[in-house]
């Protein structure tokens, strides 16, 4: 054996080594391919479908650290419906694309706010409704995470009705 040859077995050995241990189907290459269960090298673990070494389709995924998501994967990325759960106690169930909040969802947050609505690039972004745990609400729309634009503001038994620029009310408004 020459020592190239030595050297590309070691380089495969290390790249599964550096997936993690796997029980399941391969396909013809050798890769994770099926519904299969993963331990990672950091702790976390992952059951659920993959196609040629990488998470598509559905799936569970359990945070060493604390955190689980579960629903769809395309080329290890969220993508489609999910809900992850944050080490913290929040929640979101939704869209997701390309690893990141798009489309419908909501999130609950730790402290019992809840935000339902549109999210792009893991932002409130377009329509949505801000529940606070005491009852107020904003319902309106959202520009990159920040209030923007003609809303409704519900405080105990005040409502504002106006603008909003830069997450603050501005100008005339009706009470």
């Amino acid at each position: 054996m020459s020592s190239d040859d030595e050297s590309d077995a070691g380089s495969q050995a290390g790249a599964e080594a550096d997936l993690g241990s796997y029980e399941g189907p391969r396909n013809e290459l050798q890769e994770r391919h099926g519904m299969g269960k993963a331990i990672l090298p950091g702790g976390d673990t992952y059951e659920g479908e993959y196609n040629r070494n990488k998470r598509n389709g559905q799936g569970i995924y359990h945070f060493k650290a604390g955190g689980k998501y579960e629903g769809g994967y395309m080329d290890n990325k969220k993508q489609g419906n999910g809900t992850f759960i944050y080490p913290d106690g929040g929640k979101y169930t939704g869209r997701w694309a390309q690893d990141r909040k798009n489309g419908k969802g909501v999130y609950t947050y730790p402290n019992g706010d809840e935000y339902d609505g549109e999210w792009t690039n893991n932002y409130k972004h377009g329509k949505g409704v801000y529940t606070y745990k005491d009852g107020s609400q904003y319902a309106g729309p959202w520009v990159n995470g920040r209030r923007e634009g003609m809303a409704e503001l519900k405080l105990f038994d005040c409502v504002y009705r106006g603008m909003f620029k830069d997450d603050k009310p501005v100008g005339r408004a009706f009470y």
